[in-house]
């Protein structure tokens, strides 16, 4: 027999929810962030590659895919054709940080690639065969990839005044406290224009970062690549991993409001976490 103390560790967050409906979450290598969101209240339905591929995704906001869901999932490479049509729709699309398969096979709207030179190393460039309907196969960089491994590392907000870092939450300072064993991995290297960058920070002694969160416009909707360690963060409750995912997902609020009005009375729902 093998005793040993009860012990739990509390944060209190003063966290607003968007005004969703339903959230659609493919789930990831070792992810448990779906629990973490439901934990909050956010109406979430995990769902499979085979069920995005076969089921009317018209009553979702939101399609949310966990990290390395395109390794973990053998049926999501083939779906992913639906992805897009659901953010070219009006829907939002976030995609979790995803290793060299994600990049190489062309799967983002539009291009990204991942890899640069490792310490003592030479750069290689690559390419890929295009996937259906691409003119072109995709460039690539091998060799290491993009990452901020200090947890503490600071974080420069590009526009403070964008609305992904102001709604529902205010995206401050305090926000990048607590943060556990990183900031985030697999950061794009380099991206199309129609791309727009969030923040940017690094390690200490190296160059400053701005592949960590990326959103584009996709059709009526959007799309999001963040190689933010939102899978660490959710489930060690960290506040402002919380917070900011709170306002990614805020981006899918106006397709939810245009269609089926407010989930809840008044502008947000505000939960306070004891």
């Amino acid at each position: 027999t093998w005793a040993v103390r009860a012990a739990e560790t509390i944060h209190l967050a003063d966290l607003v929810l968007p005004r969703l409906r339903r959230v659609a979450y493919i789930r990831g290598a070792a992810d448990h962030v779906p629990e973490a969101l439901l934990g909050v209240g956010l109406p979430l339905t995990v769902l499979t590659g085979a069920d995005l591929a076969r089921m009317n995704l018209a009553g979702f906001d939101a399609i949310v895919v966990g990290p390395r869901a395109w390794e973990t999932d053998p049926e999501l490479p083939g779906a992913n054709e639906r992805l897009l049509t659901f953010a070219r729709q009006g829907g939002l699309v976030l995609v979790q940080y995803q290793q060299y398969g994600f990049f190489l096979g062309g799967f983002a709207p539009f291009p990204l690639t991942v890899g640069s030179r490792a310490p003592g190393t030479t750069s290689t460039a690559t390419t890929t065969a295009p996937r259906p309907g691409a003119s072109a196969p995709a460039p690539a960089l091998l060799g290491g990839h993009d990452r901020v491994t200090d947890e503490t590392a600071g974080v420069r907000l590009l526009d403070p005044a964008q609305a992904v870092l102001r709604r529902p939450n205010r995206i401050g300072p305090a926000d990048w406290d607590g943060w556990v064993q990183e900031r985030g991995l697999y950061f794009a290297h380099t991206w199309d224009r129609r791309w727009q960058p969030i923040l940017e920070m690094h390690d200490p002694g190296e160059p400053p970062l701005q592949g960590g969160l990326l959103i584009a416009p996709l059709g009526r909707g959007t799309y999001v690549y963040t190689g933010l360690s939102f899978f660490r963060e959710l489930p060690a409750g960290v506040p402002g991993a919380y917070r900011l995912f709170a306002n990614l997902l805020a981006l899918a609020e106006r397709r939810g409001v245009a269609r089926s009005g407010p989930t809840v009375p008044g502008d947000s729902l505000k939960l306070e976490r004891e």
